[in-house]
C-alpha cells in the first residue's frame, strides 16, 4: 500500500516528546520571540488587517500581541513566549484599521470576516504563517471541539493534537492544501479535498464580499438548537460539529469566480471531512485504540501482501504519522483480531485470532516475552479484550466459547470462565463503576444473538444471557456514561440499547437506512452513538441518552446523519470506530470495497473524521469520560 508524504507543522513530529517534557517539567522559560506572516483574501494581499496572536491553554486563551498588516498584507508581532510549553499559539485577523476603531456597524463587519491560522506549540512555534480562507477552514475543523467563540482552549493532549491535525489539511506557511490532503489516498480519490475547497469558497464569499453575504453564511451555518455563529471561524467550527448543517444552502453561498479549486460541482450530503492514512504495515486493521498521549495502536488482520494472518501492530502519532517504521512485530503477534486494548499503565493487549494467544506490548513499543505470547487453546480465536477498573483484562475466546481473565493484569492469575449460555463471544466491555462484564454473544450466527452480563468473579447475573428483540449476530458493544449498553447487530440492521439491568431500553431496537451490516460502535463525550458500517461502508451517528446534546426534537436512537449515513469514497468495509481526545472519529477499513466474499482483500488504512465528535479520555476504560488533561 502507498505511504503518504508529509510536511507537517513543526510540533507534529515533536509533539509526543514535548508532551512528555511538559509532564516532567511543567513549563519552559519565557523568552522574546517574533512571528511574521501575511493575510490574504484568496490570492490578494489584505492590507489594514488587525492581526492578534493568542496562546491557548487548558482553560483560557491569552493575547500575546497584535499588529496591522501593511499594503502587502504583511505583519510582524514581537511577543514573549508563554511559560507553559504546551500552549497552542494561533493568530486571527479581522477587518481593517477603520473597522477596529470605527462605528458599531464597522466592528460587526470586521468580526464576521475573522480568519485564523495555527502557529504551533509555545515550545516550538513557527516563525512565519499565512492566513487565508483555507487556513480558516483547517483551523475551524481541527479545533472545532476547542473553539469557544473566537477563543481556543482545552485539556492536553487533545488540544495539542487537534492543533497538529490542522497541518494535515493545510500548509501553515503557504496556505495551500497539505500534501496529505492533496495526494493519494486522499486528493482526487475522495470527496474531502473538494469539500475542503468548497468551504474555503464559502468563507471567501464573505471575506471579499458584502456584509449581507457574510450574514447569510453565518445564518446558514447555524446548527439546530445552537446560537448563530458571529464569525467565519465559529461558523466553520459549527459546520464541523454538525456536518449535516444546510449543505445545499451553504453550497449556494460559495464564491464562484476567482475561487479556490478543485471544488464541488453539486451540494454534498454533508460536510464530512475524512482523511485516509495508509502504510506503516496497515492491512485490514481490525480495531484501534488510543493511549494517554493520543497515539494510535492498530492490530492488522492480514499481512502484506495478501490475506495471510497479520504479524504487525501499527503505531502512529495522533496525527496519523508512523512512529519509527510504524510497525511492531514479534512477541507472538499473529492475526490480530478485535482485541487491541490499552490498560491503565499504557500496556497494549493484543488478541491473536490466528495464533490462539494473547500478546502484550509496552508503551515504548517493546513486545513482552516470558509469559507472552500467552497460549490459550487450539481454536480459541480470541477477539475482544476489555480492561476492568482494577486492571483485570477480559478476553472473549470466540472459537472455544470461554472468557479468559487476567486478574489485575497478572498472567500468573489467569483464569478461564465458562458462563451459562456463552456461544461465540466476540466483544467485551467492563463497567468501571459497577464492575459488570458485558459480552456480545452468538456473534457468528445470523439467526440469533444475545448479550452476557457477568460479575467480576465470572458468575452470570439473573436473566443473562439477555436476548432483546432485534439482536442478530451482535458484534461491537459499548457503554454510555450512565452504564447503558449499546450493541451493533450485524444481521438485523438494528442497534440495540440495554439498560444497566439488561432490560431493553425504551424504543430499542433502533433502525435506519444506514445501519444494516453494522459492526463497530463507540460513544462520544456527549453520549452520541457512532456506528461503523461493514456491509455498507458508512458511518451512522445516533442521538444517545443525553438528548440535550442533540438537535431539538430528537430522541434517543434517532439518526443524526443523512439518509444512508455519512459516506466518503475513502470508507471501506469497517469493523471498528473509536473517538479520540481531540474529537476526531476514527474507523478501520478492514475489507476493501469491491472484494468478493470468496476473494476478499484487506482494507486500506485508517480513516479520521475531523472534529465531528465530543472528545473522550483515553485509553478508553469503561464508561466514556470527558478529558481532563
Amino acid at each position: 500500500m502507498p505511504t503518504i508524504a508529509r510536511r507537517p507543522l513543526k510540533q507534529t513530529t515533536a509533539i509526543l516528546a514535548l508532551a512528555l517534557l511538559a509532564c516532567a517539567t511543567g513549563a519552559q522559560a519565557s523568552s522574546a520571540a517574533t512571528i511574521s506572516g501575511t493575510v490574504m483574501k484568496h490570492t490578494a494581499n489584505a492590507a489594514g488587517q488587525s492581526v492578534t496572536l493568542y496562546a491557548a491553554g487548558a482553560s483560557r486563551a491569552t493575547e500575546l500581541g497584535r499588529a496591522t498588516t501593511n499594503s502587502a498584507g504583511q505583519f510582524t508581532i514581537n511577543y514573549t513566549t508563554p511559560a507553559r510549553a504546551l500552549d497552542v499559539l494561533y493568530v486571527q485577523s479581522t477587518g481593517n484599521g477603520a473597522a477596529v476603531t470605527g462605528r458599531r456597524a464597522a466592528v460587526s463587519a470586521a468580526a464576521m470576516r475573522r480568519q485564523m491560522a495555527v502557529v504551533g506549540l509555545a515550545a516550538a512555534p513557527a516563525d512565519k504563517v499565512l492566513v487565508n480562507e483555507r487556513t480558516t477552514v483547517a483551523s475551524g475543523f481541527a479545533l472545532a471541539q476547542f473553539l469557544h467563540g473566537i477563543k481556543v482552549y482545552g485539556p492536553a493532549p487533545g488540544l495539542q493534537n487537534a492543533a497538529a491535525t490542522a497541518s494535515n489539511l493545510v500548509e501553515q506557511t503557504t496556505g495551500k492544501p497539505s500534501t496529505i490532503l492533496a495526494n493519494s489516498p486522499n486528493g482526487t480519490a475522495t470527496e474531502t479535498l473538494p469539500i475542503f475547497t468548497t468551504l474555503a469558497n464559502v468563507v471567501l464569499s464573505c471575506t471579499r464580499g458584502i456584509d449581507v453575504r457574510c450574514r447569510r453564511v453565518l445564518a446558514a451555518a447555524q446548527a439546530p438548537g445552537e446560537s448563530r455563529p458571529a464569525t467565519m471561524i465559529s461558523a466553520i467550527a459549527a459546520i464541523a460539529r454538525t456536518p449535516t448543517v444546510n449543505p445545499r444552502r451553504l453550497f449556494g453561498l460559495r464564491a464562484k469566480k476567482k475561487a479556490w479549486t478543485p471544488s464541488l460541482t453539486k451540494p454534498p450530503t454533508a460536510w464530512f471531512m475524512a482523511l485516509i492514512y495508509t502504510g506503516s504495515g496497515l492491512n485490514a486493521p481490525g480495531r484501534m485504540a488510543f493511549d494517554a498521549q493520543g497515539r494510535i495502536w492498530a492490530g492488522n488482520n492480514f499481512a502484506i501482501p495478501g490475506s495471510s494472518p497479520g504479524k504487525v501492530v501499527t503505531l502512529l502519532t495522533a496525527t496519523g504519522a508512523p512512529i519509527g517504521s510504524g510497525q511492531i512485530t514479534g512477541g507472538g503477534i499473529n492475526g490480530a483480531g478485535w482485541g487491541t486494548t490499552i490498560d491503565q499503565s499504557g500496556q497494549v493487549w493484543i488478541g491473536n485470532f490466528a495464533g490462539n494467544s494473547i500478546s502484550r506490548i509496552q508503551p515504548d513499543g517493546t513486545v513482552d516475552g516470558g509469559a507472552f505470547p500467552y497460549a490459550i487453546a487450539d481454536g480459541a480465536k480470541p477477539q475482544g479484550i476489555a480492561i476492568a477498573a482494577d486492571g483485570t483484562a477480559w478476553t472473549a475466546n470466540f472459537g472455544v466459547d470461554t472468557l479468559l481473565a487476567f486478574d489485575q493484569g497478572d498472567v500468573a492469575k489467569a483464569r478461564t470462565v465458562s458462563p451459562t449460555g456463552i456461544d461465540n463471544p466476540f466483544a467485551v466491555a467492563v463497567d468501571d463503576v459497577t464492575g459488570a462484564v458485558w459480552v456480545s454473544n452468538q456473534s457468528g450466527l445470523t439467526t440469533r444473538g444475545s448479550v452476557l452480563k457477568l460479575r467480576a468473579d465470572g458468575q452470570s447475573f439473573a436473566g443473562s444471557p439477555f436476548r432483546p428483540r432485534g439482536l442478530l449476530s451482535p458484534q461491537g458493544l459499548a457503554l454510555d456514561s450512565a452504564g447503558n449498553v449499546w450493541v451493533a447487530s450485524l444481521a438485523s440492521g438494528r442497534v440495540v440499547q440495554l439498560k444497566p439491568s439488561g432490560a431493553p431500553a425504551p424504543r430499542s431496537p433502533f433502525s435506519g437506512d444506514s445501519l444494516f451490516g453494522s459492526w463497530g460502535i463507540a460513544i462520544d463525550g456527549e453520549d452520541k452513538v457512532w456506528v461503523a458500517g461493514f456491509i455498507k461502508p458508512n458511518l451512522t451517528v445516533l442521538c444517545g441518552r443525553n438528548t440535550a446534546a442533540c438537535p431539538p426534537g430528537k430522541k434517543t436512537g434517532d439518526p443524526l446523519n443523512p439518509s444512508g449515513g455519512f459516506t466518503n469514497k475513502g470508507l471501506q468495509h469497517q469493523t471498528a470506530v473509536q473517538i479520540d481526545q481531540s474529537g476526531n472519529v476514527w474507523t478501520a477499513n478492514n475489507w476493501s470495497t469491491g472484494s468478493s466474499e470468496r476473494n476478499f482483500v484487506g482494507g486500506n488504512g485508517l480513516v479520521q473524521v475531523i472534529g465531528a465528535a465530543a472528545p473522550v479520555a483515553t485509553p478508553m476504560l469503561g464508561r466514556p469520560k470527558a478529558p481532563t488533561g
